[in-house]
């Protein structure tokens, strides 16, 4: 559609108008453009920086734009006529992102220089005081109700911030390496962040709720529930009868299911914490159980292969410990663990442990089936060219499941490799 739209350098961003009528770039070549969408043909002169342009967004009436350079600066400009509106937003270091609020009042912008920071798009004063991390803010974005700051640093970081102070939010949302970028769900409630550790992370917006007098009521009765006691009506802690617990917990099950309870993060995550520890979603955010997510956890485990494992042996060792933790009972997680262990005798004695268990120890839940779990078993075995537990594991296979092509084939290898 149109012609290519053209910068003498990279092209570092492209953003649409909330209309579509217009797009907007970032240049290398120290700066941003705007185009008409369908014939390409550019708006007006070039918005002029100093150094590289790294992002341009318009505002959600499109009346405006602004663009965050490496010259230290972000700024803002009328759409039709690029003329800067307000004075330049000064960061003491290449200003990586800028972002509008949802009502295009504020703008946010990142930057190398350790911090973000909230400011009037229409005069360019600050708003609140800085957001500060301890490494390179990569990106900062408002909350949909424009609220709250979300930030992702390279500190190993993201944080929530309330927009208008600059005060933090709840702990910090941690990663294992530099955090790229992080961006609120559409309802504000949850947060996903991207980091260079590989993984991605699902969390629940560490926001300020207000306690309504169901949520309250509810509360009062966790002690009983949760650690059988209560205090008695001179403040001190009395045991609870098991009536009286089942009682709580049966009160709490219908009170988190009212209408003014319903939804809210605390009600989400007092249902989370009352549920099977074993069964329940991995945290409160997630949609993942634990049984699916430590089966993930292993096959990730063994997708690498040859020398690529050795370079993320320690990486994966540590996903593998953070899943036993979750469930040490789970049927694969000791050999799993025996795949990373550098003692052999250890690593024979966690096969064993697992083996012995199976195929009872996956009637805890449905999300297992035993045939599936004890065949995985003998492949994992196999990885490690541990050729008489592999027959093992398939005598127990035998049982539970029907002969294939799989179970077949390492039946052979097995018995190959144990001959004489």
């Amino acid at each position: 559609m149109g012609q290519p739209l053209r910068h003498d350098g990279a092209v570092n961003s492209a953003d649409f108008s909330a209309d579509g009528k217009w797009v907007v770039t970032a240049g290398a070549d120290h700066t941003a453009r705007i185009w008409e969408t369908v014939t390409g043909e550019p708006l007006g002169e070039p918005l002029q920086h100093e150094s590289y342009v790294w992002q341009a967004a318009f505002s959600p009436d499109g009346k405006w734009v602004v663009t965050a350079s490496a010259d230290g600066t972000a700024r803002v400009w009328e759409t039709k006529t690029g003329k800067p509106v307000g004075q330049p937003l000064h960061h003491n270091g290449v200003v990586k992102s800028a972002a509008f609020g949802p009502d295009g009042q504020w703008v946010v912008t990142a930057s190398a220089d350790g911090t973000a920071q909230v400011w009037e798009a229409a005069t360019g004063k600050a708003v609140g005081e800085p957001l500060r991390h301890d490494g390179v803010v990569n990106s900062a974005v408002f909350s949909p109700d424009g609220k709250w700051v979300l930030t992702a640093s390279a500190d190993h970081t993201a944080r929530v911030w309330e927009a208008a102070t600059g005060k933090a939010v709840g702990e910090p949302l941690q990663h294992n390496s530099d955090v790229w970028h992080a961006a609120f769900g559409p309802d504000g409630k949850w947060v996903v962040t991207a980091s260079n550790d590989s993984t991605a992370r699902v969390w629940e917006a560490p926001l300020e709720e207000p306690l309504s007098e169901q949520l309250i009521n509810v509360v009062k009765l966790l002690p009983a529930s949760i650690g059988h006691l209560d205090l008695d009506a001179n403040g001190f802690l009395k045991p609870v009868p098991n009536s009286r617990v089942t009682e709580c917990r049966d009160q709490i099950s219908i009170a988190l299911k009212e209408p003014g309870i319903r939804g809210s993060l605390l009600a989400t995550r007092i249902a989370w914490f009352l549920a099977d520890e074993r069964t329940r979603s991995i945290n409160p955010t997630s949609s993942w159980t634990v049984p699916s997510f430590l089966l993930s956890a292993i096959r990730w485990r063994r997708s690498a292969l040859g020398h690529a494992r050795d370079l993320v042996t320690v990486q994966k060792k540590k996903a593998l410990e953070e899943a036993y933790e979750l469930d040490p009972g789970f049927p694969l997680i000791h050999l799993a663990l025996a795949s990373v262990e550098a003692d052999p005798e250890r690593a024979a004695f966690l096969r064993d442990f697992d083996l012995k268990r199976l195929p009872d120890s996956c009637n805890y839940t449905t999300d297992l089936d035993p045939a599936e779990i004890t065949l995985e078993a003998a492949e994992m075995c196999a990885e490690q060219k541990d050729w008489s537990r592999v027959l093992v594991a398939l005598n127990k296979y035998a049982k539970v499941g029907k002969p294939n092509s799989r179970s077949d084939a390492l039946r052979a290898q097995a018995e190959k490799n144990q001959s004489p």
